[in-house]
């Protein structure tokens, strides 16, 4: 079977015969095909028109592919048949070459090169397809020499594939198999005369190398960079264009992010290339892939994907509220321009770090790289875009001539200026009097914090921009576990990266030490797709970028939210990052998060305001799904709920009464009365831990008022019913943004569990208005303050047979100062109550309990107990100390 990936493509075709053919062979859908069982019929040792690529002077020049590395027929492994063909290194790069003028193609015509791979001792070389196109004359046509994956398969047969984009001037197909060597395979910049480790006992396999003509596919939404802002959904175009002439069906599915399939429709191409538009029937806002697959009469010819956003519509943000959003570019590929400007519109950036530097410019070449970057900088300026121009690379040239790494940027303005001034003047003279800020350095590289000589080297930058530029910005890139201490004293700006596994609950402590004379900018990196499915890629960069306003910080960017992918053609595809970034972006402008609504451990609820108005910010990490709801009084009418990608939905509250579940991912939750909000996030028990003591406590209930009118009262501790609590009704006045402290007492039983616990206070309330009767969360926990204690209880091989018996384990630690002498207990249904001391416990000592619950107890044995609860807990010996707690048996 010839398996195929291209176009746009990755195809699939069924081998197919080519006699009795009248087409052009290169018209036909399998052009050429080598199973290399000819083999058994001749004495050569490789086939006809093939030869080796080997170093062979003067005739061919080929350092690195010694002629001792013999392609050679194997008729020992085979995917298919009983032959293959084997590349075997014993040092350096093998090759095997099909000769010029032997495969036909038809101009335009779109071809794939397939083959199955198989490698065995590779750990540095790796095998590989490569194909070009040849003009009438046998001459490489500039351009066209594509590549397969670089691949090494230890012992499996693998798929390997190129594909080649039509061209007017293409008359055949030359292709090459390899093996390479790190020195022959790699196109990095390596310290001149420093090699890199070699292969001496290895192999590939290269099996059914086929030469296909393939549809060329196009499918691809309407709008600008496929990111469609509209109430109907996008409109997608199907364009295929085909020379073998044959009929093509088309199924296309349509999957959300999580994978699945939301809608799918079949129709009939036309191969021609007259357009086909669909549009799918989608009720959700959000990213979306489509897949295209064409088939003939007897198999699938070709693939393709592409990814699409649907937002909904919104005002556009004030120039100021995109100030807080920066986008941070890697690369401008030539030829997309106006997708790249496509997406900085619709993801209402303010600020985009530009690069304008990189290993290959040289000087022959930057004018007309100052002509390029120039067209796209005046087309961002125009629009309102903050620009930072990021040198991200030393040029190549010039990193010679210094003897620099192409990262050392600082230390070239340590450096006479003649060696590097040709290389930035004229960029400075072009650019100085537009963009003011200048990074030196990739960002989400780092930097050589270390550098005792760093502010040396920030002067001399500052000097040699101040030249040419009015009132420059210098930034540097900076990681976010760095401090920026004083030798950064005369930075004016920083992108601060933050990996992806850096942690969002440290970035306040992080924010608070950024010297507040330099501009931070917190560069936020997604998750990488090998570690994280799309969907939780999203969410956790969702929580990060929340957290980061959170902890205050103002300026806060990413990278490239999109994929630019390589087939027959390149396309830029918009990630699923990207459909968040634009419903974040419209929530939290004008905003600023100014409290945190009280909810068990695990859940979060924060409150944000300003002239946007007021809105909840609400997600569950790992709390249980009845802990994850937000419940109470948020306005007296409904509230309307966005997710991450812009769906809303309208919550009416139920006798004043709002319910909203949360999961992992954040919602926004607008419409929402600030004020009770913010009295709400204040409203606490003080202190918030009270002892597990069989005495009376002395509390107070602390109750603040965020009106401008005073707060009139009366507060009933409701629940929980059996608490002793005196006064259990008090009523109160509060001036405005005053705290006021209602006293009282209160007691519970000696079964009362430790933990958590949830008390529910009635409230009357009057500000300039009456609110009606809310019921109102408080939380609390229950427990002592000098030891602490788990317990889990599994099941075990007893004398009854096989898991026959429970065995209970409690783990205690004495966390107070001084000794403690306590009681262990368990008690389990049908099972009499169990104790063992713990004696003389010293401080920061642990203490580990086992009990065995034998099969035969009263209740019917061990097993009896699965799913049941078994109380568990500790007893101080001299005093009224007791904590309680309850497992179950799995």
């Amino acid at each position: 079977m010839i398996v195929l990936g291209c176009s746009g493509s990755g195809a699939i075709a069924q081998g197919e015969s080519l006699a009795g053919s009248a087409r052009p062979d290169g018209a036909r859908r399998v052009v050429a095909l080598w199973d290399f069982e000819d083999a058994l019929k001749h004495l050569e040792e490789v086939p006809q028109h093939w030869y080796r690529g080997h170093d062979r002077p003067p005739d061919r020049s080929r350092p690195g592919f010694p002629p001792f590395n013999g392609a050679a027929f194997d008729k020992t492994t085979a995917d298919a048949g009983e032959v293959s063909m084997k590349l075997p290194t014993r040092g350096g790069s093998t090759s095997l070459i099909l000769a010029g003028g032997v495969v036909a193609v038809l101009p335009e015509g779109d071809y794939a090169v397939v083959a199955r791979v198989r490698t065995e001792g590779l750990v540095h070389a790796r095998a590989r397809v490569v194909a070009w196109f040849l003009d009438a004359k046998l001459n490489e046509i500039p351009g066209s020499r594509k590549f397969s994956k670089a691949i090494v398969t230890p012992g499996d047969w693998v798929n390997a594939s190129v594909p080649l984009s039509g061209r007017s001037d293409a008359v055949w197909i030359q292709l090459e198999l390899q093996v390479l060597q790190p020195d022959q395979l790699s196109d990095r910049f390596d310290v001149p005369g420093e090699s890199q480790p070699e292969d001496f006992d290895g192999v590939a396999w290269f099996d059914d190398v086929a030469i296909l003509q393939v549809p060329r596919l196009e499918i691809n939404t309407e709008a600008i960079a496929n990111v469609h802002i509209g109430n109907e959904p996008p409109t997608l175009k199907i364009v295929a264009q085909d020379l073998t002439g044959e009929v093509l069906r088309a199924e296309l599915r349509v999957r959300d992010l999580r994978g699945d399939i939301v809608t799918e429709q079949e129709f009939e191409l036309s191969s021609s290339g007259r357009a086909v538009s669909w549009i799918p029937p989608l009720d959700r806002y959000g990213w979306y892939s489509a897949e295209l697959e064409v088939s003939n009469r007897t198999a699938r010819v070709g693939i393709t994907k592409t990814s699409f956003v649907w937002s909904p519509p919104a005002p556009p943000l004030e120039y100021v509220e995109r100030l807080s959003f920066g986008l941070v570019l890697r690369s401008i590929p030539l030829g997309f321009e106006q997708e790249l400007l496509g997406f900085i519109e619709r993801m209402e950036v303010g600020r985009v770090n530009l690069p304008v530097w990189d290993s290959s410019l040289s000087l022959a070449t930057i004018e007309a790289h100052i002509e390029r970057v120039g067209a796209i900088a005046d087309l961002l300026i125009e629009r309102g875009v903050e620009l930072t121009f990021t040198l991200q690379e030393m040029p190549r040239d010039l990193a010679l001539q210094m003897r620099l790494d192409e990262s050392q940027l600082i230390d070239l303005f340590t450096e006479p200026e003649e060696k590097w001034g040709p290389y930035i003047d004229r960029m400075l003279a072009v650019f100085g009097e537009r963009v003011h800020r200048w990074q030196v350095g990739a960002s989400g590289r780092g930097f050589d914090f270390w550098r005792q000589d760093l502010a040396g080297g920030i002067t001399s930058a500052n000097d040699a921009l101040r030249r040419l530029v009015p009132r420059p910005t210098l930034s540097l890139p900076w990681m976010i576990e760095h401090r920026l201490d004083e030798r950064t004293a005369g930075l004016g700006a920083a992108t601060v990266t933050m990996p992806p596994d850096a942690l969002a609950d440290g970035l306040s402590q992080w924010a608070a030490n950024w010297p507040e004379q330099t501009e931070i900018t917190l560069l936020i990196e997604p998750m990488p797709r090998s570690e994280y499915d799309p969907w939780h890629s999203v969410v956790l960069l969702s929580k990060k970028l929340i957290r980061a306003r959170e902890a205050g910080i103002e300026r806060v960017a990413t990278p490239e939210l999109w994929t630019w992918e390589r087939g027959q053609t390149v396309r830029v595809l918009p990630d699923p990052e990207l459909a968040m970034w634009i419903t974040l972006a419209r929530k939290l402008a004008g905003r600023e998060i100014v409290a945190v609504l009280p909810m068990p451990e695990g859940a979060h609820a924060l409150i944000a305001d300003g002239h946007r108005g007021g809105m909840l910010i609400a997600w569950n990490d790992f709390a249980s799904p009845e802990d994850a709801v937000i419940r109470g009084y948020l306005s007296e009418r409904a509230v309307n709920v966005t997710d991450i990608f812009g769906n809303t939905s309208y919550v009416e509250p139920v006798r004043y009464e709002h319910r909203i579940e949360l999961d992992a991912a954040p919602i926004f939750i607008e419409g929402i009365d600030v004020e009770m909000a913010l009295m709400r996030s204040r409203l606490r028990f003080d202190p918030g831990f009270i002892s597990s003591r069989a005495q009376m406590h002395a509390m107070e209930l602390v109750i603040y008022n965020p009106w401008e009118t005073n707060l009139n009262g009366r507060l009933k501790l409701a629940e929980p019913v059996d608490w002793d609590v005196s006064p259990r009704v008090q009523s109160f006045t509060v001036a405005p943004g005053q705290e006021h402290r209602l006293s009282f007492e209160l007691a519970f039983g000696i079964g009362e569990e430790t933990g958590p616990h949830t008390a529910i206070a009635e409230m009357s309330l009057t500000t300039d208005h009456r609110y009606p009767t809310l019921r109102v969360p408080l939380l609390v926990e229950i427990g002592l303050d000098t030891v602490e204690f788990t317990a889990d209880a599994r099941l075990e091989d007893g004398p009854g047979g096989p898991l026959s018996d429970v065995i209970v384990t409690i783990v205690v630690q004495n966390i107070a100062d001084v000794p403690q002498t306590m009681q262990a207990f368990i008690k389990a249904p049908g099972h009499a109550v169990e104790r063992s001391p713990v004696s003389e416990l010293q401080p920061g000592q642990i203490e580990v309990r086992h009990f065995r619950l034998k099969d035969g107890g009263r209740g019917g044995g061990a097993r009896s107990l699965i799913d049941k609860k078994i109380r568990v807990g500790l007893k101080e010996q001299d005093g009224t100390g007791r904590l309680n707690q309850t497992i179950i048996v799995h």
